[in-house]
Parts: structure tokens; C-alpha cells; sequence
């Protein structure tokens, strides 16, 4: 199938005469952002309402269920999900219900089901994952996605767009508040697992336009977040023996959102070993966790696949082969760099510093250069030498976990092992999954058993680019983090100059540059098949390459994108190093700061010593560990380094 798509987009989207940077801006700006718009353009459930009112609201709920077969006795009505703690939409949506049923609009009616009010540790609830799929009653965000739509936003400082990136982060917690966790989408499908934690990232993005008890009442729940989802000892994403975390989820289930076929690789070899074919195996297995019907399907082997696939959809990097088949006992070395970060950024600092030892003492890789993922079962690093992929080299670096020793040997894997063409590359070289009922629970690669992975070699996503960027220039590469952006920027904009002037999801940053099909699709079939399609984070990325506040993009880096220069032409140009020279001129007596700066009185009321500290646990609430650079003894103010407050 993937060789169908990249055939296809090849034949709809050969290249023409190239056409300006600029005009991907453009297209971005009239056309993608507004198409964020639409889900955000609210801090409730607002609009989603307004499309549920819709004549042909049957067409929209068409997709969020199967239609059950008539021995298993269920309602084939299309189910409306509200929580019960927001009794103002469970009203609005029941009083829906009513107008149409009277009016016998035209399509079956919804069938309303109030999810009981719960606690966050209560998980109860999600019984109605598999075998009563339905819509949740929230904006259709689109899970991490958001946090990088987000921040694309927010970079450009327009109000409209501030409006909305705040949106899209109180629609976020609105989920922490009223279901428990944030989830991939707004299917009660997703109500049995959550997704990369970004929360208090996401909070960080909106800066000065937050009140501070809007602060405080998001990071509350950012915190409840923290506590229930990930530390309670029944959530199982935690591993008391080590400290580190897991993806999990509860109860444990087939994802409902997977297109036809999708499972067929995961479950072939099983399949052929009961002699029944793999279709029957996987809808059996759907009936065996969702319906509770013919539960002996499920064994052992059956139970420790689904999990590890659940895993593997909550890392957000679903599907690769370095955590299929092991996702469920891997403690991935991205989400505890980004638990990291949380705990820094909700002041438990005792927390963060008990994390970054574990990592150091069972993730550092002192030879490979990296944070290894660290198998719970078999007790050790993961060892796929010598592949290496972003998880261990850009989100250190971008959390800020890394020592200055560390952060050295990340940036030369980095740009040894992961530059490509376009970019950052998902794995620095084509990985294997491994054979379903392997002895171990390693994750070791099986050429028997190999098959194309969307976040594996040779793709890149927007996600890695933008946390490589801000890692790099949080120890000072800033050479690397301009080079890469460029290389990403303008294979994007060599993609939106073909016919089709779309801007995907993905790329295959490998063939980037050199006549290659960049724009492929793998996984979730043909993109680009329409003119003017942008992906919410790919669009969000360039928003942030060039309105970045470390200026990313330099006038003559741009000048060059206008007309698709080359990488190779930019580095003749000598780009980078004027870009650095203007940084190293513009940079003032405090030195370079990576994060956002208070500026804080040194006369007056608070000019003593003693009156500054007091000032800035009253502005944080206390807790923080902070950067302080004093600027100038004869200065009126001190320049503070806020790590909490940034974007990255």
C-alpha cells in the first residue's frame, strides 16, 4: 500500500517551475490556519455543538461507530458521549437529541450517554472503549499534535492566533477536568489512554496572556494530571522499582481507528499458527477484549501484542518498530524526559532530580552517545547499535536533562547519525520489528519479520524538527538548530511548489533535496491528493522556523528560500555565520538566554537582596529553581532566566 501512495503522489504532484517560500507562507496563513480555526476557534464545546446541529449530523457521526451485528444486542444508533461533571453541555446536547428525534431529521437520531462522574484514579468508565464506540463531547483536537499547533501560533504573535493557541490549550485541560487525562481525539475510544505529556509546556506557551489565577487553576490540573495519570501507583505507567515511567493504558484494547488491514501485519504469524486467516483472528480478538464474547481467544501471547500496540498508540509514535512488540514493559526514554520537564515546571524539583539520576544511572549510553530506552523485563538498555533515534538524542536536549558533557555527545550523534537532506530522520537507519512470540522481551531486529513504520527511516515529522531546534539553542548550537531549519523549511517548500501546493503530515527526509518524492504517505493513505491540503503541525512548524524568537531564519537564509536555494548553498553563502555574527552583536551584557527573561527592580522597594527573592516567590508561588544574572551593578534591574516559562 505505501508504494501505491508514493506512486500516486508522485504522479499528481511532479515537480513544476519552483515557486517562492513566500507563497508556502502564504497558503499557510489563508488557508491552514484557518482550518485550526475551526476546531479551536472556541475555549468550549461550543462549535462542536454548532456541527452536531448540522442536517446531516448522521454524516459526521457515520465514521465513530461499528455497527454491531444483531446477536450482540446493541444499539446500531450512533452514541453521543457528555460528561456528567459539565451538566450545562450535557443539557445543550440532550436538548439536540430531542429537536431532532421531533423533527425526524433525516438519518438515525444519537443515542446521549452521560459518563458518571468520577474521580481522576476512577477508571471505571472507560468499560465503554471498545464495544460502545461513540463521539466525546469536546473539540476534535487531535491529541500532541496540539501542543506544536500551539506553539506555531503563539510564535507569531498575532492576537487572533495568541486567541486561539490558548484555546487549543484550555481545550486540552478541558479533558483533564472533566475525563481524566488529555486523549488522542475525541472518540470514547481513546477514553483508555492518554498521549505525550506536554501539558505544562502547553501552559508555558501562553505567556502574559494568562491571568495569574488562570495560571495557577491550569497548573492545578496540569499537576492532577501528573499525579493521577502517570505517579498513582494503580495507573500503570510507573515502575516503583526504578522510578521511570511507562506508556500503559487501561483496560487494554485494539484501537477502533485503525483503517482495514492495519492489523494484519501485527497479527499474521499468530493467525497462521491457529490455521484461521488473520481477519477472523483480529475481529475475534476486537470481540474477545471489547465484548467479552469468546474471552479464550485472548491468551497470553494475544493479551502482551495488544498491550504492547496500546503502548506503542499512547507514545504518539504510533506505528515504530522500536517500541512494537515492547512498548508495554519500555521505559521510553522520551516520556521521562518529558515527565522531566513537568516536574520541573510544577516546582517538584526533588522529583525531577530523583528522575535524572535513574536516567543517567540505567538510560545513559556513554559509548552510543545517547539515552537509551531501558526494558523494564529484561532489565537493561536497549541495544539496536547502531541505530539511534530521536527519543534519546533531541529530547534531552530539549528538556534540557543533559549535562554540558552529554549535550556535546547528543549534538555530534545528532548531526552524525540523524541529519538528512530534509532534516531530522525518525531512525538513523531502517528498522525491523521484531517476530511476534519471541522468547525475550527484547526488541532486537528481525529481517524475517520486517515492515515500513511511518515514525521509522526515512520519514521526519514536524515534532522532532521543532524540539531539535529549541534543544540545540538551549546549549548554544546555534549553527546546527538554523542548519536544520533550513533544510526542513525548504523541503517543505519544494514540496508546496509541485502542483499539488500541499504541505503534509510527514516527509521522507532522506530523498529530500535530491529529486526525490519528499511527500510520500505511509500508513494512513494518499496525502497531497488535493490542492492546498496543510497539516496541522507540519503548518505549525514554518510558523515557528520563521517567526521564531531566537531568529531562526536569517534574512539571507530566507532570501535563499524565496528561490530553493540549496543547503549547499546556503553553507557556501556563508548564512549561518552572519546569522551568528548578528546574534553574537545583538546579544546584550547579560549574555545569551534561551528561555523568557523578568526583568526585576533593583531600586525601590525591592532593591535589596533580600526584597528580589521575595518578589520572585511571590510572581512563581515558590519552588523554582532559577538562572540569576546580574546584568550590571549600576543597572536599575536584574536579567532572570525562567526555564518554566518557555516555549521549549
Amino acid at each position: 500500500m505505501a508504494s501505491t501512495s508514493a506512486s500516486n503522489t508522485g504522479r499528481q504532484c511532479q515537480m513544476e517551475q519552483p515557486r517562492h517560500f513566500s507563497a508556502m507562507v502564504d497558503g499557510i496563513v489563508s488557508a491552514g490556519v484557518p482550518s485550526i480555526t475551526r476546531m479551536f476557534s472556541s475555549t468550549d464545546p461550543g462549535p462542536l455543538l454548532t456541527m452536531m446541529r448540522d442536517d446531516k449530523v448522521h454524516e459526521y457521526l457515520s465514521d465513530l461507530y461499528l455497527s454491531p451485528t444483531s446477536d450482540e444486542g446493541l444499539s446500531t444508533r450512533p452514541l453521543v458521549y457528555v460528561a456528567e461533571t459539565d451538566k450545562d453541555t450535557a443539557k445543550a446536547v440532550e436538548a439536540l437529541r430531542q429537536q431532532q428525534v421531533s423533527s425526524g431529521a433525516e438519518g438515525k437520531p444519537f443515542d446521549l450517554v452521560v459518563l458518571p462522574e468520577t474521580s481522576f484514579a476512577d477508571r471505571s468508565f472507560a468499560k465503554y472503549v471498545s464495544y460502545k464506540p461513540g463521539i466525546l463531547v469536546l473539540q476534535p483536537d487531535i491529541g500532541w499534535d496540539s501542543y506544536f499547533m500551539a506553539a506555531g501560533l503563539a510564535a507569531v504573535g498575532d492576537p487572533a492566533l495568541d486567541a486561539l493557541a490558548k484555546g487549543t490549550v484550555t481545550q486540552l485541560l478541558y479533558q483533564v477536568k472533566h475525563f481524566g487525562k488529555i486523549l488522542n481525539a475525541n472518540r470514547s475510544y481513546f477514553l483508555n489512554r492518554s498521549q505525550p505529556p506536554f501539558t505544562t509546556s502547553a501552559i508555558g506557551l501562553l505567556g502574559s496572556s494568562l491571568s495569574a489565577q488562570e495560571r495557577a487553576d491550569m497548573m492545578e490540573l496540569a499537576l492532577a494530571e501528573y499525579r493521577t495519570v502517570w505517579m498513582s501507583a494503580d495507573g500503570g505507567h510507573l515502575d516503583p522499582a526504578t522510578g521511570l515511567n511507562k506508556y500503559g493504558g487501561s483496560p487494554v484494547s485494539l484501537c477502533l481507528a485503525v483503517e482495514d488491514g492495519g492489523y494484519d501485519h501485527t497479527f499474521q504469524t499468530m493467525a497462521d499458527a491457529r490455521g484461521m486467516p488473520v481477519q477472523k483472528l483480529v475481529h475475534d480478538i476486537y470481540r474477545g477484549f471489547g465484548l467479552g464474547r469468546d474471552t479464550s481467544i485472548v491468551d497470553a501471547e494475544i493479551f502482551r501484542t495488544v498491550a504492547d500496540d496500546l503502548a506503542m498508540r499512547e507514545s504518539g509514535h504510533d506505528t515504530s518498530a522500536r517500541v512494537a512488540r515492547v512498548a508495554s514493559v519500555l521505559a521510553p526514554a522520551c516520556l521521562n524526559c518529558l515527565l522531566y520537564k513537568t516536574e520541573l515546571d510544577l516546582g517538584l524539583c526533588a522529583a525531577a532530580a530523583q528522575r535524572k539520576a535513574a536516567m543517567n544511572a540505567l538510560m545513559w549510553d556513554e559509548e552510543r552517545g545517547i539515552f537509551a530506552d531501558f526494558n523494564l523485563c529484561d532489565q537493561r538498555r536497549e541495544q539496536t547499535p547502531p541505530v539511534v533515534t530521536p527519543a534519546g538524542v533531541v529530547y534531552p536536549l530539549w528538556a534540557g536533562l543533559a549535562s554540558a558533557e552529554q549535550a556535546q555527545r547528543l549534538r555530534h550523534t545528532l548531526v552524525t547519525h540523524l541529519e538528512q537532506a530534509g532534516g531530522v530522520v525518525g531512525t538513523s537507519q531502517p528498522l525491523h520489528t521484531v517476530k511476534a512470540g519471541s522468547p525475550s522481551c527484547s526488541s532486537a531486529p528481525s529481517p524475517a519479520c520486517s515492515s515500513a513504520h511511518q515514525w521509522d527511516w526515512p520519514w521526519g515529522w514536524a515534532p522532532h524538527q521543532m524540539m531539535a531546534w529549541d534543544g540545540l539553542l538551549r546549549y548554544g548550537f546555534e549553527a546546527d538548530a538554523r542548519r536544520l531549519a533550513f533544510r526542513w523549511c525548504r523541503m517543505l517548500a519544494e514540496v508546496h511548489a509541485r502542483p499539488c501546493q500541499c504541505v503534509p503530515e510527514k516527509f521522507d527526509v532522506v530523498a529530500a533535496g535530491i529529486g526525490g518524492d519528499a511527500a510520500v504517505s505511509t500508513e494512513y493513505g494518499t496525502q497531497c491528493v488535493g490542492k492546498g491540503e496543510y497539516f496541522g503541525w507540519s503548518l505549525a512548524s514554518v510558523l515557528y522556523a520563521t517567526h521564531h524568537p531566537r531568529g531562526l531564519l536569517s534574512p539571507q537564509m530566507r532570501a535563499l528560500l524565496e528561490r530553493l536555494g540549496s543547503v549547499d548553498e546556503m553553507l557556501r553563502s556563508g548564512a549561518l555565520q552572519a546569522a551568528q555574527a548578528r546574534r553574537a552583536g545583538s546579544t546584550d551584557r547579560s549574555g545569551a538566554c534561551s528561555v523568557p527573561r523578568l526583568r526585576v527592580p533593583t531600586q525601590g522597594p525591592n532593591s535589596r537582596g533580600q526584597g528580589v527573592l521575595r518578589w520572585l516567590r511571590e510572581a512563581l508561588s515558590g519552588g523554582f529553581k532559577l538562572r540569576l544574572r546580574l546584568a550590571s551593578c549600576r543597572r536599575r534591574e536584574v536579567l532572570v532566566c525562567v526555564p518554566w516559562l518557555g516555549a521549549g
